[in-house]
């Protein structure tokens, strides 16, 4: 039923939405000539680059240009022949086709969750109304493919958790997907690992538990993997040179970034010269400037020397850091006045602590659960699985994120529903959930 809705919207949507490039696009597919020639991108993990580069084969080179002002301000416009617009189109006509996959299986697992069916499909057609609000299927990004990696990851832990045995595959490949699609997602194998261990203390879920562990380990060990080569071409640990860049901004941004604590005296000149435009700036790519000019190891090594220095204030400004989020917009989109409920966000200040606020909720509930001793079933174990998951993402992006907090929190789109249909399951059973 609820593709009677969803598929005339998308194809509404697709018709009229068009599609949108950032500077992150062509950094994206410049990523794909590099792997392409067998080496390890500094950008950017290697997923959403194949994803683009299978489609640029089929349908045509997607060509972007970036211009640069004096003041590093990048606007970008697609170039090059008709077959870039083609190509556009196609990745945004794929985004939608895995958009349907998602809704079959958010309303799967809702439907194992909830209390109700009809609560099942009421939240399956606000996931789908939120997604498509935002846009992302439009944005050639790696966000739309993160909220429905999401949803996938929710079914095969849920699989797992249900005494499926082939589950544990799925959970693999999609906790190996999400991390290499984005490396802010580093988190998944955690809570996949850590729930493992949890359970190991039960002695129900025991095999559940070493397939939980098996699934998280084998993901850290790729992971571990990718950062030594990663280290062995550019000189850091990592999986990409965009968490030094996060930082330099951070300490840039803050103030404590102090150019006569710079020992090279080139780049002393150059921070310099970035601290005078920085407060002018509403977007910034001096990290990216500087790991272009003076290398990814060299900006690292002046980030965890500053940091070290700066410790105390940096983690005393922790807590601005927080209310600045708190006033960012509940749906990032990128379709802006576009779409009415992105209007009424914006004129009645719909904010992110509302997603806090809710959050904080699940998490007393889960506690609720645990202390009652009935967190011990397949819901309740869902439920603090998504609950971890999204408070692993809130930290993620509170240390290591600039601004842009709505975009980056918009992968748990799915996790701040699905927790609806279980604790519906529990509040309303009075057999202690015996029946999920």
């Amino acid at each position: 039923m609820i593709y009677v809705i969803a598929i005339p919207l998308a194809l509404f949507m697709i018709n009229s939405g068009g599609f949108r490039t950032t500077a992150d696009t062509k950094m994206y597919l410049d990523a794909w000539q590099v792997i392409e020639g067998g080496s390890i991108d500094q950008w950017r993990t290697p997923v959403y680059p194949a994803f683009l580069g299978a489609i640029e084969a089929a349908f045509g080179e997607l060509r972007i240009e970036t211009i640069r002002d004096g003041n590093d301000i990048y606007d970008v416009i697609v170039s090059g022949p008709e077959s870039s617009t083609a190509t556009g189109h196609a990745v945004v006509v794929l985004q939608y086709v895995a958009l349907m996959f998602a809704i079959f299986y958010f309303y799967k697992v809702a439907k194992r969750l909830a209390r109700w069916q009809w609560l099942a499909g009421a939240l399956t057609l606000v996931f789908t109304l939120a997604v498509m609000a935002s846009g992302c299927n439009h944005a050639l990004l790696s966000e739309a493919l993160s909220v429905y990696g999401i949803v996938f990851l929710v079914d095969a832990f849920l699989g797992v958790v249900s005494g499926k045995r082939w589950s544990v595959v799925g959970l693999l490949l999609w906790s190996i997907f999400l991390v290499f699609l984005r490396p802010a997602l580093a988190f998944v194998p955690c809570c996949v690992g850590f729930m493992g261990l949890c359970l190991l203390l039960s002695k129900g879920y025991r095999q559940v538990a070493v397939r939980l562990i098996v699934a998280g380990a084998v993901t850290l060990l790729l992971m571990l993997g990718y950062c030594l080569q990663f280290k062995s071409q550019y000189g850091v640990f990592s999986m990409s040179s965009i968490g030094v860049v996060n930082d330099y901004a951070i300490l840039l941004e803050q103030g404590v970034l102090d150019a006569s604590e710079v020992e090279r005296e080139d780049m002393r000149e150059d921070v310099i010269n970035q601290q005078k435009l920085v407060k002018s700036m509403k977007e910034n790519w001096f990290g990216k400037r500087m790991v272009d000019k003076y290398g990814v190891q060299a900006v690292n090594e002046l980030v965890q020397q500053v940091s070290a220095q700066h410790r105390p204030q940096l983690m005393g400004n922790i807590p601005a850091r927080f209310c600045n989020a708190m006033q960012g917009d509940l749906m990032w989109s990128v379709l802006n006045s576009a779409v009415p409920v992105i209007d009424f966000q914006k004129s009645h200040g719909i904010k992110l602590w509302i997603e806090f606020l809710l959050i904080v909720l699940y998490a007393l509930f889960v506690i609720y659960l645990l202390c009652k001793k009935r967190l011990l079933t397949v819901g309740g174990i869902v439920l603090a699985f998504m609950v971890m998951l999204l408070i692993s993402n809130w930290i993620v992006v509170l240390l290591g994120a600039v601004n842009e907090y709505s975009r980056l929190l918009h992968a748990g789109i799915p996790l701040l529903l699905l927790p609806l249909a279980s604790i519906s399951s529990h509040i309303c059973s009075s057999e202690n959930n015996a029946d999920l």
